[in-house]
């Protein structure tokens, strides 16, 4: 029983709420259960169905029947395109790559930009738009090769993970001095390391992290440290800026020296 604003107890109707882990492997089964009686081979994955296109108004009918609301909106029940789980296909081209493109603040999003291109350039107007973009580049920044299974991803704003903030190009990067290209090479076994340029998101801090903390002054930082389970900066929400860092181009690899220096 719930007790309403109404000021009257209620009984929920519901067996799962939002948030809690338990509902998205629930829906998951009915809807299942309730596809495949239309369509043996439907697949489902949360509130994402998979169902052959003729069986697709029935089983719309039959979750309006049970209670369920679907949006036809994003519903693909015609024409050779749909989605699925942010999937894009089209019958005539199979699997289409996209990404969300951003007006660009920094240069670290320019770099972000270009290589969203590079990524693309499969297509031929993307492949147009990156050789445009490489062009403006300067040369002290075309970073190096872009892999896509061997990647190391770092610090971005959020909107594509798997796209690093450095320059992405053809280029083998800069040479490092030999002292420190034998040291890396002989600790990590790598067959030959150079250099490139990256960019690394700094947030603001709102004040000084300290390590030694006076009982009558630091009350409020001693209680933060206490949340956090350890030492933590105290760090402005959404403001910071974007710095140059260097950046290490091995085997193929991209990794951050200063992992190198920690390890």
């Amino acid at each position: 029983m719930l007790l309403g604003g109404d000021g009257e107890y209620h009984v929920p109707k519901k067996m799962s709420s939002m948030g809690n882990g338990y509902t998205f492997e629930l829906m998951t089964l009915i809807l299942t259960a309730i596809s495949r009686t239309l369509d043996p081979t439907a697949t489902v994955f949360g509130d994402d169905i998979i169902i052959k296109k003729e069986c697709a108004p029935r089983l719309i009918e039959l979750l309006n029947e049970v209670g369920w609301v679907v949006n036809l909106d994003k519903s693909f029940l015609e024409g050779p395109f749909r989605e699925s789980c942010g999937a894009n296909w089209h019958d005539d081209h199979g699997y289409i790559k996209s990404y969300d493109f951003f007006y660009p603040e920094t240069i670290a999003d320019c770099a972000n930009i270009l290589n969203k291109c590079y990524a693309l350039s499969e297509y031929p107007a993307f492949a147009e738009l990156y050789q445009a973009l490489l062009k403006l580049t300067p040369k002290a920044l075309r970073g190096g090769p872009f892999h896509w299974s061997t990647i190391e991803t770092f610090a971005t704003r959020g909107d594509s993970e798997d796209i690093p903030v450095y320059f992405c190009s053809n280029a083998k990067g800069a040479p490092i001095p030999k002292r420190e290209k034998e040291r890396i090479c002989e600790q990590y076994h790598l067959s030959d390391v150079t250099k490139i340029t990256g960019f690394r998101y700094v947030p603001k801090k709102a004040s000084r992290t300290l390590q030694n903390l006076s009982a009558a002054y630091h009350w409020g930082k001693y209680e933060m440290y206490l949340h956090s389970g350890r030492i933590a900066d105290d760090l402005v929400t959404g403001n910071g800026r974007w710095v140059l860092t260097k950046l290490y181009l091995a085997d193929g690899r991209v990794f951050d020296p200063r992992a190198f220096e920690d390890a």
